[in-house]
């Protein structure tokens, strides 16, 4: 990978990753405004039924993937009059699935609404309502996946990141909004929460016609790309189906355990910290994931593989780094977050789904490696094939157990890990990746990283008394113990001395500039 393109991902992660932090704190505080207004039974609703509707998600992943895939490979070839194409066709099919979508989802999802889920007496009507409007919402998602697709194939970042902080002040200004409202406020907030995806897609739409030449649309048909397209997009649509099972399925599982909506509820917010997790890591290959295409697309396999591993190890310190004081100090970090009355569960949901995204960052660099050859039929049926486990696996649970409701989510922990060694057999076979060089270079100085870390960040834990001066003491000690450890035992000399360089022009620089 040439210096230009190394420096773009550095600056790129770092622009990811600032925005994800601001994202992550106004979006917690966003939640507390919400349950001091709507309360856990009607959170509880709410997330119940966006479940239901981003089960549908697995479409939206799959084509957003083809899109991204299709867009950066024509960019590494550089074929514009390709790319308009490609932009045009992907928009019509988009624009049938969004119509056949509503429809499917107004039928079968409305239905187990009112005759499966388990809603609360006198709630059956705010919950219609939700509902009516999450497809609403999802739909207006949907259509703006192309232009974000088209966004980030161009590695333009900046837009990226200021939309996403659009969107959380956005949500953040509904919820103080539904704090003044004397009516049901949980249809109220239904309705409010559609315009964040209404005015972002139309945004995005507004500076891609604008700034992108390939973004604008004129019905265009091929049918041998728009078979290309779709049989790549048929594959990746079973693993993203499978993905959303994983996680939008079990809430829905939970949902039949005694509790009902107030599980739900733990679950909703445990999930937040999961998907605050999930975006810092999506910040990292975010950046690197038009490069791992690009590569392939020009030739540069072997720099590709490196990128692979690269962005494998990197992203789980970044990652760490947070959530190792997450998992330490849980009990207080909720408490201090969602103040008292925790609903139960909430604790021991949000340390298991920590773990898992720990475990599930590997997945995308490798991923991202397999969709760039095209070849992912054998990849997807065995990968989302045993992701789709979960699913009987917790019902197995529920239905022939009296294991308590957090046992569905250590299943989920070991289907992960039973998916991973399947992953890297096949980019074994794809990819001609070295399972040793990548057991060697990855898995090892992670491993080493996470016990040297944790040692004495533990110790601390378990000798003070909970409270602020335990957490601002172990989350300091974590962040240096991890810096360290990453230092001396997760990075190569090169890598290394790498920093260092970069270090040092960045320190030149400044002083060039006050000259």
């Amino acid at each position: 990978m040439s210096q230009v393109n190394q420096k773009r991902i550095a600056v790129n992660t770092i622009l990811l990753y600032g925005r994800m932090l601001l994202v992550m704190l106004v979006g917690f505080y966003t939640v507390n405004v919400i349950r001091d207004a709507l309360g856990d039974s009607d959170i509880g609703i709410y997330g119940l039924i966006g479940s239901t509707v981003a089960m549908f998600s697995f479409l939206s992943n799959s084509m957003a993937g083809a899109s991204q895939r299709y867009f950066a490979f024509e960019l590494g070839r550089g074929n514009e009059e390709r790319m308009k194409n490609i932009y045009s066709l992907i928009t019509t099919l988009f624009i049938i699935i969004v119509v056949v979508l509503v429809v499917v989802i107004e039928i079968f999802g409305y239905l187990w609404l009112i005759k499966v889920a388990n809603i609360p007496d006198g709630r059956m009507e705010a919950a219609k309502w939700v509902f009516h409007c999450a497809v609403l919402s999802f739909a207006f998602t949907l259509l703006a996946t192309p232009l974000r697709a088209v966004t980030i194939a161009h590695e333009n970042m900046k837009l990226f990141a200021y939309m996403s902080i659009l969107e959380v002040m956005l949500n953040l200004m509904v919820a103080i909004a539904i704090s003044h409202i004397s009516a049901d406020r949980l249809i109220f907030y239904a309705w409010l929460m559609i315009l964040s995806p209404v005015i972002t897609t139309l945004l995005y739409y507004a500076y891609c016609r604008k700034h992108y030449n390939e973004c604008r649309y004129s019905f265009y048909w091929n049918k041998n790309l728009a078979k290309e397209i779709v049989g790549y997009t048929g594959w990746n649509m079973f693993g993203s189906f499978a993905s959303v099972c994983r996680s939008q399925g079990l809430n829905m599982i939970i949902n039949g355990y005694p509790g009902g909506v107030l599980l739900n509820s733990a679950r909703s917010y445990a999930y937040k910290v999961y998907s605050a997790l999930t975006q810092l890591i999506d910040s990292f290959y975010t950046a690197t994931k038009p490069q791992i295409i690009k590569s392939y697309s020009g030739g540069e396999h072997k720099e590709m593989l490196k990128l692979i591993n690269q962005s494998s190890k990197f992203s789980f310190y970044l990652a760490f780094l947070i959530t190792l004081p997450l998992l330490l100090e849980t009990p207080y970090v909720l408490e201090f977050w969602l103040k008292d009355n925790l609903p139960e569960k909430t604790v021991i949901f949000t340390r298991l789904m920590l773990i898992n995204s720990l475990l599930d960052l590997f997945t995308y660099p490798i991923s991202t490696g397999v969709q760039a050859t095209g070849k992912v039929k054998w990849y997807q049926i065995f990968v989302g094939g045993t992701l789709l486990l979960i699913v009987p696996a917790a019902i197995c649970i529920k239905r022939f157990t009296s294991l308590p409701v957090e046992y569905v989510f250590y299943a989920s922990i070991c289907i992960s890990v039973l998916a991973h060694i399947g992953r890297l057999y096949f980019a074994k076979s794809i990819l001609s990746l070295s399972i040793g060089l990548y057991l060697k270079k990855v898995i090892l100085p992670v491993v080493g990283v996470s016990v040297a870390a944790a040692i004495v960040p533990t110790y601390l834990a378990f000798s003070i008394e909970m409270g602020l001066q335990r957490f601002l003491i172990v989350g300091t000690v974590c962040v240096v113990s991890t810096a360290i450890s990453v230092w001396c035992l997760g990075m190569t000399t090169s890598e290394r001395q790498s920093i260092i360089n970069l270090i040092n022009r960045l320190i030149h620089k400044n002083d060039k500039d006050r000259k």
